[in-house]
């Protein structure tokens, strides 16, 4: 049985290489993904909704990586900071606007 950081450091890393499957394998199907206000207006529930949420953010930002700097992981939550970075080449629900800049993005 995987530990708790296990877990989110095989998410991480699949986000990493922007392997979308990979990714969903990681959640259960009752997921919830919540990154407001940065990139959403509400949490996003279920595998089917984070899949084209996943699919959006990685055609608006085809370089996205992401740094763990702290994680606690406990057996039904995970809370962790990160620095996400990539460059602007696409639209995303909040940057829906604004057309793709082509400049350099770094979220903490």
């Amino acid at each position: 049985m995987s530990s708790p950081q296990q877990v989110w450091r095989t998410y991480i890393d699949a986000w990493n290489r922007h392997d979308i499957d990979a990714i969903l394998h990681s959640v259960t199907d009752d997921f919830i993904y919540d990154e407001r206000p940065t990139t959403m207006d509400r949490p996003l529930q279920g595998r089917p909704a984070f899949r084209a949420y996943l699919e959006r953010t990685f055609a608006a930002f085809p370089d996205l990586s992401i740094d763990l700097t702290s994680c606690d992981a406990g057996s039904t939550l995970t809370v962790s900071e990160s620095v996400m970075r990539g460059t602007h080449m696409g639209r995303l629900r909040r940057l829906a606007s604004a057309s793709p800049s082509e400049w350099p993005v770094c979220l903490r």
